[in-house]
């Protein structure tokens, strides 16, 4: 298991911490990481699919490529590095026969520390939640066959959970689908109290929305919200639970200027 916690001072306040595990398998294909180029931070997870060697590979191409260019919060500048992104498994895949099946699902947040503004993207079913007053205030819509059918009034989202398709992608990088990603259309503007939760299936699929709302609502700091979160998912009682990484950000006030690292 690894643990990551920060806070980082600017025009406003932004502490995050982030968690991944391998859950019940016995490697751990996520990845996660941040950067920051000026006034842009971004926070970014990714799954990766394909077998073990080319899910791990896929996922971490994903995080390093969003490295590879200046950070802003264009969307048109998002969508085209994940199109780069994109072009860079799909050269892997053709070069080598061991990774020909690898993939990757992405969700990306990028903030402007000095305009207080955000923009987010996701391809396949790794999310991001917008939290406002502890309240839900958007949440990525999955490239999935089981969202598919929630979208069309077939199932509902808690059969959805169970569906034997439930993890059956179609759109995600290195995936052969008819969904392409998706990037916010304009960025928001943030208030002190936002909260952002980017996460793997893994995640979300055994933490309820409503167990995220009652967490955020009663959490101390955002390393509070993210454990208290995870405890759902080690108390379970699924079986073969499934890799699950999550990054919390919270937009506070810029008075605490202390970087720590766990």
């Amino acid at each position: 298991m690894k643990l990551e916690h920060q806070n980082i001072d600017n025009d406003f306040g932004i502490s995050y911490f982030a968690i991944t595990a391998t859950g019940d398998r016995s490697n751990n294909e996520d990845c996660y990481g941040h950067a920051r180029d000026g006034e842009v931070i971004n926070f970014i997870v990714s799954d990766g699919v394909g077998g073990s060697r080319g899910g791990v590979l896929a996922s971490k191409m994903v995080v390093e490529s969003s490295r590879m260019a200046p950070l802003t919060i264009e969307p048109e500048d998002l969508k085209k590095r994940f199109q780069l992104t994109s072009d860079l498994i799909k050269n892997q895949q053709s070069a080598s026969s061991e990774y020909s099946n690898m993939g990757a699902t992405v969700a990306e947040v990028r903030i402007h520390c000095s305009q207080q503004r955000a923009v987010w993207g996701h391809w396949g079913d790794s999310r991001v939640y917008w939290f406002r007053g502890a309240e839900i205030m958007e949440v990525t819509n999955d490239h999935s066959v089981v969202q598919s059918f929630v979208n069309a009034g077939l199932i509902s989202a808690n059969d959805a959970m169970h569906h034997p398709k439930k993890n059956i992608l179609m759109g995600a990088f290195g995936v052969e689908g008819s969904v392409e990603n998706e990037v916010k259309a304009q960025p928001v503007y943030l208030a002190q109290g936002d909260a952002f939760l980017l996460c793997t299936d893994g995640f979300w699929g055994l933490v309820p929305e409503s167990k995220m709302i009652d967490s955020l609502k009663e959490a101390s700091s955002v390393e509070v919200w993210i454990k208290s979160m995870e405890k759902c998912i080690v108390a379970g009682t699924s079986a073969n639970k499934d890799n699950y990484t999550a990054i919390g950000v919270w937009i506070t006030s810029p008075s605490d200027k202390t970087i720590q690292f766990m």
